[in-house]
């Protein structure tokens, strides 16, 4: 109900609001996805951006906070992905940093940079909790114009289209939700999609309004014109009940469900010791919990070397 009301009394009208005006609004918020409840719903309210983003400070690499919020963008059809680059990393950044930097998060899933600050004045040099400007004020900003000609046009390039991964990884606000082990869902869902991504494994998370709304086309879920081919709950102790319902329909469908951590017990249809609900883990996990989720992804050798998908 709090998000509901969240998103009815704030975000959507902030985002229609930036809409009507033919303007690209993205926000960096505190937990940059790694906090799935920060305002109820990580997902469900930062879907009212035009341009999902966060920060990476440092010069940072950070594949979940990218993940959450590309995928945002994904099963929300969001233009774009957007990088605020990059807090704090000193007067010292050099502009092969820089790069490195960009082209890492690019590939992780952002498509648009914005640098994270200009300043029209340094107050005799004291203002450092975020330094550096990344304009004007360093040696290299004459010769930059090359490389942002070359974001531009591949931040274009790159939102073109639609994404392509076989793995659905669900955001875990249930258990965290219900207080049933979410930590221990969170840091499950991002173990997952580290030992993933380390195999060359490309993966998405999903919400669980997208999942609802998503179809099963033989043995794929599709959705957005995103398609998937494994779905991974990962150790959710709760869940919604319509998970659970459309992860039976694509288990029957010949889909591959996985849940490394533990197995679902309680839904929001009647809480916990629901008969229902004890029966679709029953057929959907009949060995218990996933013990190596890459002995189940379908029709790749991802233990070889050189694996692009």
């Amino acid at each position: 109900v709090k998000v509901a009301l969240t998103e009815e009394g704030f975000f959507q009208p902030v985002f229609d609001w930036h809409q009507q005006r033919g303007m690209t609004m993205g926000c960096d918020h505190g937990g940059r996805g790694r906090d799935v409840v920060e305002f109820g719903d990580y997902f469900r309210t930062q879907r009212w951006n035009q341009g999902p983003g966060a920060d990476q400070p440092n010069l940072g690499k950070d594949l979940i906070k990218a993940k959450v919020t590309s995928s945002i963008a994904h099963l929300y059809l969001r233009p774009r992905v957007w990088l605020e680059g990059f807090y704090g990393s000193g007067w010292g950044t050099t502009s092969a940093g820089v790069v490195d930097a960009t082209f890492a998060d690019f590939v992780m899933g952002y498509n648009l940079l914005s640098f994270h600050g200009m300043y029209y004045a340094t107050h005799g040099g004291w203002w450092e909790w975020a330094p550096p400007d990344n304009t004007f004020r360093m040696p290299y900003w004459k010769h930059l114009r090359g490389f942002m000609d070359c974001v531009q046009r591949l931040g274009c390039l790159i939102s073109q289209g639609h994404h392509r991964c076989d793995v659905a990884i669900l955001y875990p606000v249930a258990p965290m939700e219900a207080g049933m082990d979410g930590e221990k869902a969170v840091k499950a869902a991002f173990s997952t999609g580290e030992q993933l991504y380390a195999k060359s494994v490309d993966f998405d998370f999903m919400d669980f309004e997208s999942l609802a709304r998503a179809k099963v086309v033989g043995k794929e879920l599709h959705v957005s014109g995103e398609v998937y081919r494994v779905l991974v709950l990962p150790a959710m102790k709760a869940v919604r009940h319509s998970t659970l319902q459309k992860a039976l329909e694509f288990h029957r469908a010949g889909g591959v469900v996985l849940a490394p951590g533990a197995l679902p017990e309680a839904s929001d249809r009647i809480g916990r010791d629901d008969p229902e609900v004890a029966a679709m883990v029953k057929e959907l996990f009949p060995e218990g919990p996933t013990k190596d989720i890459f002995a189940r992804l379908p029709g790749r050798d991802y233990e070889g070397p050189g694996y692009i998908q």
